[in-house]
Order: C-alpha cells, then sequence, then structure tokens
C-alpha cells in the first residue's frame, strides 16, 4: 500500500504567500495520526492521536478529482475505531455505491488539540 500525507500549507520558500506578503513561510502541518482503508463494502477508521479529535471528515476519491464522497463525524477519542459503510458517504445528494464504484483514494481531516491535521491514501 501506498500511503501518502497531504499536507494544506504553503511550501516553504516557494509559496507565493510568504513572497508577497514578507512574513516567514509557515513549517509544513503535521500528519494525522489516523488512517482509513476500504475493506469490503466498509472503510475502517483508526486513530492513533493521543488526545481527542473533532469535526472528522473523510473523503473518497477526492485525489482522483476535485470533488469527491465524503462522510463527516466526531467526536473521535484517542484510540478510537469506526466501521463506516461506504454507502454512508455522499457527494451532494448522491451516494457512494460500492456495488458500482472502486475507492480508489481515501482522504482524512480532523480538528486536534495541535489544529487541522490531514492525511491520504491512494490505490496504485
Amino acid at each position: 500500500m501506498l500511503f501518502i500525507a497531504l499536507i494544506f500549507a504553503t511550501d516553504p520558500g516557494t509559496g507565493s504567500n510568504a513572497a508577497s506578503s514578507g512574513s516567514p513561510a509557515k513549517p509544513p502541518v503535521p500528519e494525522l495520526q489516523a488512517a482509513a482503508l476500504p475493506k469490503g463494502r466498509l472503510i475502517v477508521f483508526a486513530s492513533e492521536e493521543p488526545a481527542p479529535m473533532a469535526a472528522c471528515e473523510i473523503g473518497l476519491n477526492e485525489l482522483d478529482s476535485w470533488s469527491g464522497y465524503s462522510y463527516r463525524f466526531g467526536p473521535v477519542e484517542p484510540g478510537g475505531r469506526r466501521l463506516i459503510s461506504q454507502a454512508e458517504f455522499t457527494l451532494g445528494s448522491k451516494r457512494f455505491d460500492p456495488t458500482t464504484q472502486a475507492v480508489s483514494s481515501v482522504t482524512i481531516s480532523c480538528d486536534t488539540h495541535e489544529g487541522r491535521r490531514y492525511w491520504g491514501w491512494k490505490k496504485r
């Protein structure tokens, strides 16, 4: 499996925000200590964060297009686990259909005690 950290921050020294504002660039956002992987028609979510998380969102197939199916939940206790049916993921009013669609990527974003953090996986 290939694990990809999603970093939604300006790259130090190359981002236009840092150069135009004259302020120092922000350091990269630490990776979320959690994972969500497909298993059959489920998404298996597991947190290894040392503190509770809130406002979590898991996205399916977002790495392959500008929009994907999402599922929101929270709070999550340290070490929290969840089994989520892929049919619970929505894109507007449309539901993900695991009988006709395949999961090609998964992203997670959650609020932690250190700010918003991200994690991602893409099938190769």
